[in-house]
Parts: structure tokens; sequence; C-alpha cells
């Protein structure tokens, strides 16, 4: 799920257009400034280097998140994994400087990835009969 809405974050960031508030007659963007009715910017091309920073944020997490689950499930260990919670919890922390935009596109990312380090519940084989 957190890949999920990883993906519907960088969809976001690069096809969302957003228009200038009314009375922006200019807009300077990757060297070119737009005047009169100024077009409609992505949030890339509005700030793209803190989006390039925050898209690597949410890959490593999920890449940190992924391998102390797929280590934990090979181990068959049941504890908590601490790789996946730190990762996210980081990440929470970060999306904290987007405010409430942050909180709930990165922000929840950061979420679910700690719920993927939290204990693991396994059953394996048929369950003991006690008589």
């Amino acid at each position: 799920m957190a890949t999920l809405w990883g993906v519907g974050v960088a969809f976001f960031v690069f096809g969302y257009h957003i228009n200038e508030p009314h009375g922006v007659l200019t807009v300077t963007t990757g060297g070119r400034t737009y005047a009169g009715n100024p077009p409609a910017l992505t949030l890339y091309e509005r700030g793209g280097a803190i989006w390039e920073i925050a898209l690597f944020l949410i890959g490593l997490v999920l890449v940190a998140g992924l391998a102390d689950f797929l280590f934990r499930a090979d181990r068959r260990i049941t504890g908590p994994g601490l790789l996946a919670i730190v990762a996210g919890g980081l990440l929470v922390l970060y999306s904290l400087f987007g405010l409430i935009y942050g909180l709930l596109g990165i922000g929840t990312i950061g979420i679910l990835v700690i719920l993927v380090g939290l204990p693991m519940k396994v059953e394996i084989g048929a369950p003991e009969v006690q008589i």
C-alpha cells in the first residue's frame, strides 16, 4: 500500500497542474518568464529540487521497508523491524515540513512503512491441539 501511495505522490508531483493565484501576472521557471496569463505549472516545475529530494527519500524509505520485511520473513523473525520503523518515522518527521499537505501526502507513506515494521504473527503448519 505504501508503494501505491508513493506512486500516487509521484504522479501528483509530475502531473497535477496548479493555476496561478488571481492577480499573478508573471511566473519565472527554468530561466523563462511567462507574462500576461502564466500557464498552470506542476509542483515539479514550481520547485524541482525539493521534489527530487522528497521523491528520493520516499523511494529510499520504501526500499528500506521492503528490505526489512523480506529479511524478517526469510528468517521468520516475528519481532518488530527496527529499520522499517525508524525509516518510516523519519519520513513522517520530514513530512511535517509540509504541514498538513506533507503529512497527508508523504507522511502517510511513512505511517504505512511503520506498519510494515510492526511485529508479525506467523503460523507455520497446522495449529497444535492440546488434549
